[in-house]
């Protein structure tokens, strides 16, 4: 049997990076038109690496063209942007900036680079 999503807000295991968290809480996200968010998150292990503060700060990032959210697993492509016109939140790789594989951002869906990791790394660049 599943446990109730609400029993587990009140469940709190220490995490790697030294705080307490919750097993179920809301983290910060951005849609495709930088509009913020607050999504559930449930953590599923026993002893995780981050909670879920650090986690919205360290493994989600902001797409440098819509200003959505890049959460880890998500496909991401990198491209290259003007000085005078990069946001704050954009996070540089190189030369370039990371931004989302969504339509509006990557219209051709040819420029695949990889996928952003909690770690804050691309794994499997091409």
């Amino acid at each position: 049997m599943k446990t109730p999503r609400w029993i587990l807000f009140f469940i709190k295991v220490k995490a790697d990076c030294g705080h307490i968290t919750r097993l179920y809480d809301k983290i910060k996200s951005f849609d495709s038109k930088g509009k913020q968010h607050r999504i559930g998150m449930t953590i599923t292990t026993e002893k995780p690496k981050l909670c879920h503060r650090c986690f919205e700060k360290k493994a989600v990032i902001r797409c440098a063209l819509c200003g959505g959210s890049i959460f880890p697993g998500d496909f991401i492509t990198l491209v290259s942007i003007e000085k005078d016109s990069v946001p704050k939140y954009a996070v540089p790789y190189g030369e370039r900036f990371i931004v989302c594989s969504r339509r509006a951002c990557c219209n051709n869906g040819g420029l695949f680079c990889g996928r952003w990791t909690s770690d804050g790394e691309i794994d499997s660049l091409v």
